[in-house]
């Protein structure tokens, strides 16, 4: 029998360590012995991986080949293999792919506030953007641009109907996919200023809209208060500024605020 090549060592080595990062999603993934075994865990999100990687390695034949580029390069193959296994058996999301990419049970979660800021340049005056944000018409699909949330599962935005025009008005802000935001105004400043705390409609959402680990309002994460700024800055050009809150609680809060 032929011994087998570098090749074939690299190929075995993956096809093994995918074959444990599929095992080990699966027993994180059933609600066995939960308080050991979560996904949105340090023991998932970094352990696992490790433990694939060392896996790959060490099939790979590392005594022989002694090659530190195979030993870097092996265990991506067999985690991306993984991945796509996780995703052609609808485990995960694509958000999840990709927060699971880089790669206790022993500590609380810890939940942390973290504010997303963002800004854009009009040439407009305040009184105009105050009117285009503060309810937004239907953006029809050849408006929407891309962006990364969406193309990682988050659905687009499509339009905000406010009923009131005062502090206690609620603006009832749509997404696809049947997302719909409850958003009760606590600031109205026009047209500079416009704040409002945000509830998710959980009870209309289709449970298959968010995967299970990024569910609006759920064990993970939440958005919690959101503030349109508008700053005059003269010669008929104003910034807008939008600031949001969430809630994020998971045990590596650190990597899933990116």
């Amino acid at each position: 029998m032929k011994p087998l090549t570098q090749k074939q060592h690299i190929i075995d080595g993956a096809i093994l360590g995918a074959a444990y990062g599929v095992f080990a999603r699966f027993v994180f993934g059933r609600g066995v012995l939960e308080n050991f075994f979560e996904v949105m865990s340090c023991a998932f999100i970094i352990g696992v991986p490790i433990a694939l990687g060392f896996i790959t390695v060490w099939f790979t034949d590392y005594r022989r080949t002694n090659r530190w580029g195979v030993w870097i390069v092996a265990p991506w193959l067999a985690s991306v293999t993984c991945l796509v296994c996780a995703l052609a058996l609808v485990w995960e999301g694509l958000i999840c792919v990709i927060l699971l990419l880089p790669i206790e049970q022993l500590q609380s979660i810890n939940s942390q506030v973290r504010t997303v800021q963002t800004q854009i340049k009009i040439h407009a005056s305040p009184q105009i953007v105050w009117d285009q944000i503060k309810s937004v018409r239907f953006i029809s699909e050849k408006e929407q641009s891309f962006s990364f949330t969406h193309m990682i599962g988050f659905p687009q935005p499509l339009d905000a109907k406010l009923v009131g025009q005062r502090v206690g008005a609620v603006r009832l802000a749509t997404f696809e996919k049947g997302v719909l935001f409850i958003e009760t105004i606590n600031e109205w400043d026009e047209p500079h200023r416009l704040s409002f705390s945000i509830r998710a409609d959980t009870k209309d959402i289709p449970p298959t809209t968010f995967d299970e680990h990024v569910i609006i309002g759920g064990k993970y994460f939440d958005v919690l208060n959101g503030t349109y700024s508008i700053e005059d800055i003269g010669n008929g050009d104003v910034i807008l500024h939008l600031s949001s809150s969430q809630r994020l609680s998971t045990r590596f809060n650190f990597y899933s605020h990116f």
